[in-house]
């Protein structure tokens, strides 16, 4: 719950009228970066916590990520995974990247 009232606190859109210019977002994605940052960092010690990372621990479950790409959205998917398989390695990316990569749904957060 606070994630959302932090992060959709403050909606750019006027009278139902999505914002126009460079960003035409409705919502600041910098909020939504720093509120990412923090809940990884108080799950996992480290904000830059990479999703590789997070299996180390056998407890865990092993965990994928999938996304698109905005300049190729007709492109294969991209995934990204915290454990190996035979024709991979665990990703070494920030798990708030990964997040920020899902959330760019247009008018609401700007592509990462």
């Amino acid at each position: 719950m606070k994630l959302s009232e932090e992060v959709f606190n403050c909606d750019h859109a006027v009278f139902g009228v999505l914002p126009t210019g460079e960003k035409g977002v409705r919502f600041d994605a910098s909020i939504l970066e720093g509120v990412v940052k923090s809940l990884v960092k108080e799950k996992l010690g480290d904000e830059d916590a990479v999703i590789a990372e997070t299996i180390t621990d056998h407890k865990l479950c092993a965990t994928f990520v999938v996304t698109t790409s905005a300049a190729m959205a007709q492109g294969p998917p991209i995934l990204f995974r915290s454990y190996n398989n035979e024709q991979n390695d665990a990703d070494n990316c920030s798990i708030w990247k990964i997040a920020r990569a899902t959330s760019a749904a247009p008018s609401f957060f700007e592509p990462m």
